[in-house]
C-alpha cells in the first residue's frame, strides 16, 4: 500500500471539514464524513466548483482552487524564498501561510495547534516601516503572521484595534482590514481607486468600506474586509470565493479574463448563471451584478476580471460578494480592453448603453428589469464621481471628468 502523503487539515469558520494531501499525482482534497452526513452530497461547502463529495477531488480542480487562495507574481516567489517552498508548489506554501485565506477557510499543520491566536499591536513607525517592506516582506506574512491573500498588487493585512490603532494577526488570527500603498510605478492610482469606492456607496451600490489614509508619506487605501464580521465581541471569518474559483477555472496567467482564445472563458453570463443556481434571491443579486458591471464600464475599470467578482457562500448559498477594486485602471495602462466583454464588446469606450442593456436583459430572471437598472445605475453614477471628487480631491479633475462623461453616456 501506498505511504500518504503529507496533509493539511481545511477549516471553514474554525470547523474541520476536509484534508488536503500532496500526492504523487497532485494535490487531493477530502471531504470528512461528518461533513458528507451533515451536508449531504452535493452541498456548498468550500466552493460551488468542489461540492460536497464522498469520493476525493483530485489533479487540476484542487489545484485551481487552491491557487487561488495565494498571491501572484512577485509577492508569490518572495515568500516561496522566504519560506523555503520550491517554485509552484501550492501545498507546500499554504502550509507555511495558509492560516488566514480568503474567506473562510484556513489550513492548519498539526504542529498549529499548539499556537494560538493572537494580536501584537504595532506602533505607527512601525506600520510605516512595514508598508516600506512590502516589496520584500508581501502581506506582512511571516512565521508568526500566516497570512495569505490574491492578488499582484503590494498590500499589507493587519487587524485594527478597538482604539484605532493596528496590529500583526498572530497563529491565525483572522486580519480585519487590507492596507495598500500607492504604487511607485502608478502613480495616484490608489487615490483614483478611493474615489470610484466612494463614488459606488453615494450611488447606493453594495460595496466594499474604504478610507483613504496618508501613511509614511504615501497615499493608502484601507480596505475593511467584508468577508470578516463581529460575532459576539468576536472577529470571524464569513466565507467567499472569486469568480474562477466559483467556475472552476485556472486562475493563473491571463484565465481570469474573458478572451477569444480561452476554450474555457469567465463572463458576466456564467456569474449571473451561478446566482440563479444558488442564489435565495436570483434576481436580487443580478440587479447587485449589473449595478457593478455599470460601475467597471463608466469608471474605465479595465480590470474587472474574474477574480475581482466574488461571491459569499453561506449554508449552500451564494450571494454577489460587495464590489472591491474598482479602480478607473484605464489612466494607468496601456489596455482600452474590458476583462469581460459585455454583449459582445471587448473595447471598454466602444460599450454603449444597449451593450450594458442586451447584455443584463439576457439573464434570468434578470430580463427586462435590466434596462432599467442600468440607466438608473449610470445616471447616479454621473453625479457620484463628481460629488466623490469632493472627498478624495487628489484625483486630476480631467479624469473625474471622464468618468462622468462615460456615466452620462451610458445613461442614455
Amino acid at each position: 500500500m501506498a505511504r500518504p502523503g503529507p496533509e493539511l487539515e481545511v477549516l471553514l469558520a474554525d470547523e474541520h471539514v476536509a484534508v488536503l494531501r500532496s500526492a504523487r499525482n497532485g494535490l487531493e482534497l477530502a471531504y470528512l464524513p461528518n461533513t458528507v452526513g451533515r451536508l449531504g452530497v452535493g452541498a456548498v461547502c468550500l466552493s460551488m466548483a468542489l461540492p460536497v463529495d464522498r469520493k476525493p477531488f483530485t489533479g487540476a480542480r484542487v489545484e485551481r482552487w487552491t491557487e487561488a487562495l495565494l498571491p501572484e507574481g512577485e509577492a508569490r516567489t518572495v515568500l516561496e524564498d522566504r519560506f523555503g517552498v520550491r517554485r509552484g508548489d501550492s501545498f507546500g506554501l499554504l502550509a507555511k501561510i495558509g492560516r488566514d485565506c480568503a474567506g473562510a477557510v484556513c489550513f492548519v499543520a498539526e504542529v498549529d495547534h499548539a499556537r494560538a491566536a493572537a494580536l501584537e499591536p504595532i506602533s505607527l513607525g512601525e506600520l510605516e516601516q512595514q508598508i516600506a517592506d512590502l516589496p520584500i516582506h508581501p502581506l506582512g506574512a511571516d512565521e508568526e503572521v500566516p497570512v495569505s491573500l490574491a492578488g499582484l498588487q503590494r498590500k499589507l493585512l493587519l487587524v485594527r484595534t478597538a482604539d484605532g490603532g493596528w496590529a500583526r494577526p498572530l497563529h491565525g488570527q483572522p486580519s480585519s482590514h487590507i492596507l495598500k500603498p500607492d504604487p511607485f510605478e502608478r502613480p495616484g492610482l490608489i487615490a483614483a481607486e478611493a474615489l470610484v469606492m466612494t463614488a459606488a456607496k453615494i450611488a447606493g451600490l453594495d460595496v466594499a468600506e474604504v478610507v483613504l489614509d496618508h501613511i509614511g508619506g504615501r497615499d493608502v487605501l484601507v480596505v475593511e474586509r467584508f468577508d470578516r464580521r463581529i460575532e459576539n465581541g468576536r472577529l470571524v471569518r464569513t466565507h467567499q470565493e472569486d469568480g474562477c474559483q466559483a467556475l472552476g477555472l485556472d486562475p493563473s496567467r491571463d484565465n481570469k479574463y474573458e478572451r477569444p482564445v480561452h476554450r474555457d472563458n469567465p463572463s458576466y453570463g456564467r456569474f449571473a448563471r451561478v446566482l440563479l443556481d444558488h442564489a435565495v434571491d436570483p434576481h436580487r443579486e443580478q440587479v447587485k451584478l449589473a449595478q457593478a458591471m455599470v460601475l467597471h464600464i463608466a469608471a474605465g475599470n479595465t480590470d474587472a476580471h474574474a477574480r475581482n467578482h466574488g461571491f459569499l457562500l453561506e449554508q449552500g448559498t451564494a450571494r454577489l460578494a460587495p464590489i472591491y477594486d474598482a479602480s478607473p485602471t484605464i489612466e494607468f495602462s496601456n489596455t482600452r480592453r474590458c476583462a469581460l466583454t459585455v454583449c459582445g464588446q471587448d473595447q471598454l469606450e466602444q460599450v454603449t448603453a444597449e451593450h450594458l442593456m442586451l447584455e443584463a436583459r439576457s439573464w434570468s430572471p434578470l430580463r427586462d428589469d435590466g434596462r432599467a437598472i442600468v440607466t438608473q445605475t449610470a445616471a447616479l453614477l454621473a453625479s457620484a464621481f463628481d460629488e466623490a471628487s469632493k472627498a478624495v480631491p487628489q484625483v486630476p479633475r480631467h479624469i473625474v471628468e471622464r468618468m462622468c462623461e462615460r456615466a452620462a453616456r451610458v445613461a442614455t
